[in-house]
C-alpha cells in the first residue's frame, strides 16, 4: 500500500514538474526572459508561485532546464545517425537534415536556445546552469568532429583546416539558413528550408571531398 502511494506521489510530482516547464516554455517564447517571472509561468501552470519554487530555484533554472532538454534531444537526432552504416559524407548529410528536421518539428525549443533573446549564451545564466549547456553544445559538436575525422581516416575527406573549426563551420551554416528562414526572409523564393540545407551540404561535403 505504501509503495503504491509514493509511487502514485512520485508520479503526481513529475506531471507537476513537466506542466510547470510547459506553461514557461510557453511564457518565455511569448515575453522572452528578462521580462518573464515566476508569477507568469506560475499563472500560467495554474499553480501557486510557492509551488514552482518547489520544484526550481528560479526562473533561471527553469530555462536552462528547458534548453538542456532542447540540447539532448538534438544530440539523439544526431547520435542516430553518427551510428549508423553510412559513409563519413552520407553521416553528415543525414546529421544536416536530422537538425533540420528537429527545427521543423520543434521550432519552439529552436526558437528559446537560438534566437530569443539571442539565445541562452546572453542571459547571464549562473555559471553551473551555463556549464551544463556548454557540455551539451560540445557533445553535439564534437559528434559532427568525429564524423569528419572519421571520413579523414578513410580517405573521403581532404583534411582543409582544424576538425573542430570545420565542425563548427558546418554548424553555424546550418544555424545562419535556419536564421534566415526563422526571419522570413524564404518566404519569396519557391524552395523551403529543407531544400536550402540539402543544397548548402551538397556545397560543403564537395568541398571536404575535395571534389571539383
Amino acid at each position: 500500500m505504501q509503495a503504491a502511494v509514493a509511487k502514485r506521489r512520485q508520479s503526481e510530482r513529475m506531471e507537476r514538474r513537466e506542466r510547470i516547464l510547459g506553461a514557461a516554455k510557453t511564457v518565455f517564447l511569448k515575453k522572452g526572459y528578462f521580462k518573464t517571472n515566476i508569477r507568469d509561468i506560475a499563472k500560467a501552470a495554474a499553480l501557486s508561485p510557492g509551488a514552482i519554487y518547489y520544484y526550481f530555484g528560479g526562473i533561471d533554472e527553469i530555462y536552462a532546464e528547458i534548453c538542456e532538454a532542447s540540447f539532448q534531444m538534438i544530440n539523439r537526432f544526431l547520435e542516430r545517425e553518427c551510428g549508423g552504416k553510412a559513409s563519413p559524407l552520407k553521416k553528415l548529410e543525414n546529421m544536416a537534415d536530422a537538425f533540420s528536421r528537429f527545427y521543423l518539428e520543434h521550432p519552439e525549443y529552436f526558437d528559446l536556445f537560438a534566437f530569443s533573446d539571442l539565445g541562452w549564451k546572453r542571459v547571464g545564466l549562473k555559471e553551473e546552469l551555463a556549464s551544463r549547456l556548454d557540455q551539451a553544445l560540445t557533445r553535439a559538436i564534437s559528434l559532427v568532429q568525429s564524423v569528419i575525422e572519421e571520413g579523414i581516416r578513410k580517405g573521403e575527406m581532404k583534411p582543409v583546416g582544424d576538425r573542430r573549426q570545420i565542425a563548427y563551420a558546418l554548424w553555424s551554416g546550418i544555424e545562419g539558413a535556419l536564421s534566415i528562414n526563422r526571419r522570413g526572409l524564404l518566404e519569396n523564393t519557391d524552395f523551403g528550408i529543407a531544400a536550402l540545407i540539402q543544397t548548402q551540404m551538397r556545397m560543403i561535403l564537395r568541398g571536404l571531398a575535395g571534389s571539383p
